[in-house]
């Protein structure tokens, strides 16, 4: 298995054991490129980054994204990564789901963008209450990200999910 350490910006095998995120996400236009293991990714789209620092916030060094994580230029480790895909994600302690925007550029909104409306909240007594625009599900049922086969997929064996959209952050268990 091999993944991004969010403090090298490297991707590296994993070590064993090994607590990790993995991201999902829709790739959009973009095309992967070959890389060689150890080598830093110095720039990278949006919502990776933002996934980065999502997964040091919580605590993590290690983060799976496909695009990075699978060397697209060997069929053989593609076609091994892909019958073991549903362990990449059963194996991850949450998996990101970048369920806003059509392509890897987007970003996770409220990470390194502000979200497009703010959500109403107060705090009284020590508790902390928020309101919901809409169905927490809508923004989520509608985006692109659940239009997609393989999306679908790693949503379904992810135990562990956390949304992002356009309007609130959800997290699923």
């Amino acid at each position: 298995l091999l993944l991004i350490d969010c403090v090298s910006r490297q991707v590296v095998t994993a070590p064993y054991p090994c607590r990790y995120l993995a991201l999902s996400y829709v790739w959009g236009k973009q095309k992967a490129r070959a890389f060689n293991i150890g080598e830093k990714l110095l720039s990278l789209p949006q919502t990776i980054e933002d996934a980065m620092t999502v997964t040091s916030k919580l605590g993590f060094q290690y983060l799976w994204v496909d695009m990075y994580c699978i060397k697209q230029d060997d069929q053989n480790h593609v076609g091994d990564q892909i019958r073991h895909m549903d362990l990449v994600y059963r194996r991850a302690q949450a998996t990101i789901v970048a369920a806003a925007g059509d392509n890897p550029d987007f970003g996770l909104p409220g990470v390194s963008s502000s979200r497009q409306t703010r959500q109403a909240h107060a705090t009284i007594n020590g508790i902390s209450m928020a309101s919901f625009t809409h169905n927490l599900w809508e923004l989520v049922d509608s985006s692109t990200w659940n239009s997609r086969a393989w999306t679908f997929q790693e949503s379904l064996f992810s135990p562990r999910r956390i949304f992002f959209t356009t309007e609130q952050m959800i997290y699923n268990c």
